[in-house]
């Protein structure tokens, strides 16, 4: 009876698990009391589709960034937001719960590796170590701490769960697996654009599994194809939101060979990130190859073809390095777009982006470690337990810089000073801190870095908010006026400088500007509150009451909205809708 017990406890179906949910509390316990920062603001605070269970429908209807105040990226991922609409309902804006369910998902992902490799490869000592070594890496602490790569978490989730399931059916001929395996898959393509990749890693584990040869299975994987079809009908013909285009500049037009050494250039950079994860701050930024006369290109010249030559060699032995190889190769593919959106003299890399791509290092690393078990069990062990200790002190380390917007973008800075961002954001927190003259130093700053210009219409708001907030209108003006040379249509720009001509008395130009900002953002429930305040002072009660109703709609948890409309409905001597709207509250 005792036998049986213990053989229960150490089983890895019910040991490993709880294992792995200790060691992310243990490490990510951390971020529990952490804040909201970065894209957080416009994806959680600012969002008020998340804030109202009617407005949840138009979370399938808009981009990723529809609250942000420049153009929109054309991010179509509801996934993600939908969960952050689940939890405003558990949690409002307390980062508590969001920060747990974070925690939770990379608890979820860890223990799929584990599934997936022992189905794949019936070797449970390698998938123990794999799901192990992927938990721990310090690598994933930005994913995990930080809430706006929500997206990452859930795609990795979607993904390796249609492909386990759809092994399943493989395995069962169960259909339930198999709907489950489509289900995944179409929340994975709502969640982040990366989902393609889900048909060549779909087809690795078959092939790595040994079972490609049967016909009947191009039917079943035809229904996976039908179903990404759909979903880009419905995204490009329907909704009309295209796929991101990333300001590249004349850097991305390079030629192939050029192009292709710089993808392995930020490989390699990627697998020292892994192997030596001392140096870890979120967005990395390194200098591109630009010359085919450059001596640094001629080892990747000589690495490319070795590369191809080593991996044919390893098709016909399905061997896991195979495996490894291409999960990895695969799953990092995409950087070959998004590797020159850093700005025109730096390639970027984004520590979240090897989320996916690293189950292929920790699956070789697992290999070298059973491996070593055999011949020297002790040694492997005690390795085993220092690498475990130390990424697990690095992964506490790194997560805990981002428990508060400015011990994040001062790590960054200190890692990265030419990062613009990173100079921008944290100017804004210093904007919210008052601290006036070392928000303006700090949107300056940005400025001199912002090298081509993305984030340029965003600096200058910033500066003229500062001035705004320090009564200087005159330097406010300028600066929202330089903001939309660089974006006419950008509404919170246009918004706020309507807010300084009625400061100055200057009422037709305020009309004017708050118009205009809702004209570029009908959405905006401030350019509605500010435009009604006006009509309210001429005595257009009517006008006002419209706007203000407007405004409430948007967002009936904000006080100040809710304030006005039961002024307006005073004014007009409309008791009832007035307790009404209190009765709301």
């Amino acid at each position: 009876m005792v036998h049986r017990i213990v053989n229960r406890i150490i089983n890895p179906k019910v040991f490993l698990p709880l294992f792995l949910l200790a060691i992310c509390f243990g490490i990510y316990g951390n971020t529990l009391h952490h804040g909201f920062l970065y894209d957080d603001t416009h994806l959680i605070l600012n969002n008020n589709y998340i804030k109202h269970p009617q407005l949840w429908t138009r979370i399938f209807l808009v981009d990723f960034f529809h609250f942000a105040p420049l153009d929109p990226l054309t991010y179509y991922r509801p996934v993600p937001i939908l969960t952050h609409a689940l939890e405003y309902m558990l949690w409002q804006v307390n980062p508590w719960g969001y920060h747990l369910t974070n925690i939770l998902l990379h608890f979820l992902n860890s223990y799929l590796i584990f599934y997936l490799i022992r189905l794949v490869f019936a070797n449970i000592p390698l998938a123990i170590l794999s799901s192990v070594f992927f938990c721990v890496h310090p690598i994933h602490s930005t994913t995990v701490s930080l809430l706006f790569n929500r997206g990452d978490l859930l795609l990795f989730l979607f993904i390796l769960t249609s492909i386990i399931q759809y092994l399943k059916f493989e395995q069962s001929s169960k259909i339930t697996h198999y709907l489950v395996s489509i289900f995944c898959f179409s929340f994975a393509l709502l969640t982040k654009e990366n989902a393609v990749f889900f048909f060549p890693l779909l087809y690795l584990c078959l092939y790595s599994a040994g079972l490609v040869k049967e016909k009947r299975r191009l039917f079943y994987i035809a229904v996976f194809f039908a179903v990404y079809m759909v979903y880009l009908y419905l995204r490009l013909a329907v909704l009309k939101i295209p796929f991101p285009q990333y300001d590249t500049h004349s850097v991305y037009h390079l030629d192939f060979i050029l192009t292709l050494s710089n993808f392995l250039n930020i490989a390699m950079n990627y697998i020292g990130l892994l192997i030596l994860p001392l140096k870890l701050y979120y967005h990395h930024g390194i200098i591109p190859i630009m010359k085919l006369s450059s001596q640094v290109i001629l080892p990747f010249i000589f690495l490319i073809p070795a590369i191809m030559l080593f991996l044919w060699s390893l098709k016909k032995k399905k061997s896991i390095l195979f495996f490894a190889l291409f999960w990895g190769g695969l799953s990092i593919s995409h950087v070959l777009k998004s590797m020159y959106t850093y700005s025109f003299f730096r390639l970027a890399m984004m520590e979240h982006w090897l989320y996916m791509p690293s189950i292929g290092f920790f699956l070789i690393l697992g290999v070298l470690f059973v491996r070593l078990c055999r011949r020297t069990p002790k040694l492997s062990v005690l390795l085993a337990l220092c690498v475990f200790t130390f990424w697990s002190a690095l992964s506490i380390r790194y997560s805990n810089f981002g428990k508060d917007p400015g011990t994040f973008y001062r790590h960054i800075l200190r890692n990265s000073p030419v990062d613009a961002d990173a100079w921008f954001n944290l100017a804004n927190e210093l904007l919210e801190l008052r601290n006036y003259s070392e928000a303006r130093r700090h949107f300056k700053a940005a400025l001199a870095h912002d090298l081509h210009a993305p984030n340029t219409p965003d600096i200058y708001l910033g500066l003229g908010n500062t001035y705004l907030r320090e009564g200087n209108n005159s330097e406010a003006e300028r600066h929202y006026l330089v903001a939309l040379k660089y974006h006419p249509r950008f509404s919170e720009d246009w918004n706020n400088l309507g807010l300084v001509y009625k400061k100055q008395g200057k009422q037709q130009e305020a009309y004017a500007a708050f118009r205009r900002a809702l004209d570029y953002n009908s959405e905006s429930a401030l350019a509605c509150v500010n435009l009604g305040d006006l009509y309210a002072e001429r005595g257009d009660a009517p006008s006002a009451l419209g706007l203000y109703r407007k405004a409430f709609y948007l967002d009936p948890a904000d006080a100040m909205f809710t304030a006005r409309l039961v002024k307006a409905y005073l004014a007009m001597n409309d008791i009832k809708q007035a307790e009404d709207i209190i009765a709301k509250i």
